[in-house]
């Protein structure tokens, strides 16, 4: 930078030092320019930095055991109804009743998180602002989930409009965070000792499993489950709902060629081993 902002003069009419021909003076104007220049550097350095770190925080947040990239959808009805009583016998009623919801409904968990008693109308429609989109959705809940609801609400003394559904431990006006219900979940599922790694995610997976699950006679089922979750593609979906790598290892395990190796050998390979 000093090259840019220093300048040498050359002036008959200045007396230099002694033993110098020159002297140098300092270019304000070419100091200001280079000074915002090297800012601009360091702040574009830094925002790289920045994204850097975030891009790395990213994929360790995918590749760890319940994060949102590898949790599973609970396949089994039996086991949802085992997660629900698993908190109702621990008298745990928020917990079973946001989980049941959340897998009536299919919404992000940080949406369900933040939902108010006053969200949810008579007729069951529940009006959110994503916070993913920032745009506002319209789902319902079925008479299930309702009921769910209903229960939970009047467990809630004092309530009004603005109180948060599932209210944290931390004070009463305080939703609870999405972390701690991943953290319930992964715990209850340790406990039941069941097969599959439980997040955030699992309760919308669980929703669009189960919606595709019960409607495969419908040639649009999966048009209409992408739509409702809000995916690109038919894939997305087939992958989120964890539908994709299903279907790919039953198609390794129901390929056969129609002979064995038996037929091959022409022989009993097991009575030959024995000899």
């Amino acid at each position: 930078m000093a090259a840019e902002v220093i300048k040498l003069y050359q002036d008959e009419n200045v007396e230099p030092l002694q033993n110098m021909t020159r002297y140098a003076a300092i270019d304000y104007n070419l100091l200001a320019s280079a000074l915002a220049d090297e800012m601009e550097r360091r702040q574009k350095a830094e925002q790289a930095q920045k994204k850097a770190a975030r891009a790395e925080a990213s994929v360790k947040r995918r590749t760890t055991v319940g994060a949102n990239g590898t949790v599973d959808p609970i396949r089994n009805k039996e086991d949802i109804l085992k997660i629900a009583q698993y908190f109702y016998d621990k008298g745990q009623l928020r917990n079973a009743l946001m989980f049941l919801i959340g897998c009536s409904i299919g919404l992000r968990c940080g949406d369900l998180c933040k939902a108010k008693i006053g969200d949810i109308a008579e007729d069951g429609k529940c009006r959110l602002k994503e916070e993913k989109t920032g745009k506002y959705r319209t789902v319902v809940l079925n008479n299930f989930a309702m009921q769910c609801y209903r229960e939970l609400v009047a467990s809630i003394p004092n309530h009004t409009n603005e109180t948060p559904l599932f209210i944290s431990q931390k004070g009463e006006n305080q939703s609870i965070e999405r972390g701690s219900f991943g953290r319930i979940l992964r715990n209850a599922g340790k406990d039941l000792n069941l097969p599959y790694k439980l997040g955030t995610h699992s309760m919308r997976k669980t929703f669009g499993y189960h919606l595709f699950m019960d409607n495969q006679q419908s040639p649009e089922i999966l048009a209409y489950v992408q739509e409702i979750l809000n995916h690109t593609s038919g894939r997305t979906t087939l992958r989120y709902i964890g539908l994709d790598e299903e279907k790919k290892n039953k198609l390794y395990e129901n390929l056969d060629y129609g002979f064995t190796l038996d037929d091959i050998k022409g022989k009993d390979i097991t009575e030959n081993e024995e000899k």
